[in-house]
């Protein structure tokens, strides 16, 4: 999955993508992680939010994701993106 090199954005539709091939044989870390990166896209598309209000956003999906990251998902491919997700989050 070399699409996202260091210091380049990754698209959150890329990472939903990628998470739907491997919920099919993961459903511990990619179900969750696909509804947490839905969420992320929902908020982005609101309009005129406060900062204040991004912000707590931000904290609670950060929370969330921080949850995620201590599962331990059930496939390779699995395996594969909670490492990637693990190396650009750090």
């Amino acid at each position: 999955m070399g699409w996202a090199a260091v210091d380049n954005q990754v698209r959150l539709t890329h990472l939903i993508r990628a998470a739907q091939y491997v919920d099919a044989g993961d459903d511990i870390f990619a179900p969750e992680l696909r509804h947490l990166l839905g969420r992320a896209c929902r908020i982005g598309r609101r309009q005129s939010l406060a900062d204040t209000t991004l912000k707590i956003y931000a904290a609670r999906l950060n929370t969330r994701l921080d949850g995620l990251m201590r599962l331990s998902p059930a496939c390779e491919t699995g395996v594969n993106l909670h490492r990637m997700i693990k190396k650009r989050t750090r």
